[in-house]
């Protein structure tokens, strides 16, 4: 079973980086294009703005760790919702959150049902990208990324997501010996993406994509 959990959340961790790769290359373009423009400025720095800035990354790693204080009393799980500052969704009592998760992922759940000898497993994770593309535009660009990762893509379509217009990509990969099916929706509140990265086994996929769609049918944005 642990090398079950394993090869799943190896998945939907290298689902959620692929979307991160897309979004720091943009950033990276926006910031290379901001410090061409201010470069020769810079050069002219004396050694006082130096000692300036080491007092603004002082007062810089202050005002982080007040955002990090901020964004853990707007987000997480209480009862059984979790809920950020854009969604939230239910969770039943099968599903598990998965704390040592962390990376680029807002949450992971995990769930596990050992019966009569036969184990099932599966987990799903929620990402938000914060920049400005339609689900859309982002099909191609992820597709692409996803074949660079050696992903053998199987499928991409418009699909409907709890009454919102969304992008399903479906894919298959190898993982620690396992053949595994990944489903990515993409959705839109109109300023960010949220990805929902759901994995599971070939063999019990459709069981297991039944029980992330149970919790998933809650998913509202807020």
């Amino acid at each position: 079973m642990k090398k079950l959990l394993c090869a799943l959340m190896a998945a939907t961790m290298l689902l959620s980086l692929a979307g991160c790769d897309k979004s720091d290359k943009d950033n990276s373009s926006a910031d290379s294009s901001s410090a061409s423009a201010v470069g020769s400025d810079s050069k002219d720095e004396s050694s006082d703005d130096e000692s300036s800035k080491e007092t603004e990354d002082e007062s810089s790693d202050d005002d982080s760790s007040d955002l990090d204080s901020t964004s853990e009393i707007q987000s997480g799980l209480q009862g059984n919702v979790y809920e950020t500052e854009d969604y939230k969704v239910e969770i039943n009592d099968k599903w598990t959150l998965n704390e040592s998760a962390g990376g680029v992922l807002d949450c992971t759940f995990n769930y596990i049902d050992i019966e009569d000898e036969n184990e099932a497993a599966t987990c799903f994770g929620i990402q938000t990208i914060d920049y400005a593309i339609t689900p859309e535009d982002m099909v191609d660009e992820m597709v692409s990324t996803y074949e660079s990762f050696g992903y053998k893509v199987l499928s991409t379509e418009s699909v409907k997501f709890n009454g919102n217009d969304a992008q399903e990509i479906m894919m298959e990969m190898e993982s620690l010996g396992l053949k595994l099916i990944m489903r990515q929706t993409l959705i839109s509140d109109g300023e960010k993406i949220f990805a929902i990265n759901s994995t599971a086994v070939e063999s019990i996929y459709d069981e297991m994509i039944g029980e992330i769609d149970k919790v998933l049918a809650s998913f509202e944005f807020v």
